[in-house]
């Protein structure tokens, strides 16, 4: 798993195109890692809920974010090792089923996030990045490396946080009045 993590780090431009797809990414998706947050100090700790969510919420957000850590970064599943590359980008590679497994996958994940009673919108751009992330995987062999690029099931409890965070400040406007 490493290597091929590490093969795909050492191909030429890779640093170029991460770095232009992160940013493009950040401005468009408005995503951030929805895994680790760096503290003021400098060090990194796992990401939690944002205060003023309820418990039932928080319980569901960490759910949706140990199941994308394990499609897109670790599949085993354990925080404590990034292998760097998850089950999404393994699965894919088993043509033609391999990226409709995928797929269901992450439906899955949307799924999940149903029970935080999720906009429509937000709903509608989960469901279109999943979408997406079937449509780059079905090209054989790079569909792989695409699905690993994308990182849709990342991408997706990254916007699951941000509607938290939302939910909670509105949640406080309207304790505070």
């Amino acid at each position: 798993m490493a290597a091929i993590s590490e093969t795909l780090e050492n191909l030429p431009g890779y640093d170029i195109v991460m770095d232009y797809w992160n940013e493009y990414a950040g401005e468009k998706f408005q995503t951030k890692d929805p895994y680790f947050e760096t503290l003021p100090d400098g060090s990194t700790r796992r990401r939690k809920a944002p205060e003023g969510t309820t418990p039932s919420d928080a319980a569901v957000f960490k759910h949706i974010a140990s199941t994308a850590w394990k499609h897109d970064r670790c599949m085993y599943g354990c925080y404590w090792a990034d292998w760097g590359i998850g089950q999404a980008p393994l699965i894919s590679i088993i043509p033609v089923f391999g990226p409709w497994i995928m797929y269901t996958m992450h439906l899955r994940l949307n799924r999940m996030a149903e029970d935080l009673d999720i906009p429509n919108k937000l709903h509608m751009k989960m469901a279109a990045n999943v979408t997406f992330d079937f449509l780059l995987t079905l090209v054989p062999v790079l569909g792989a490396v695409f699905s690993y690029l994308n990182q849709c099931s990342t991408r997706n409890a990254a916007l699951v946080h941000t509607y938290l965070m939302k939910k909670a400040k509105e949640n406080q406007a309207v304790s505070t009045l």
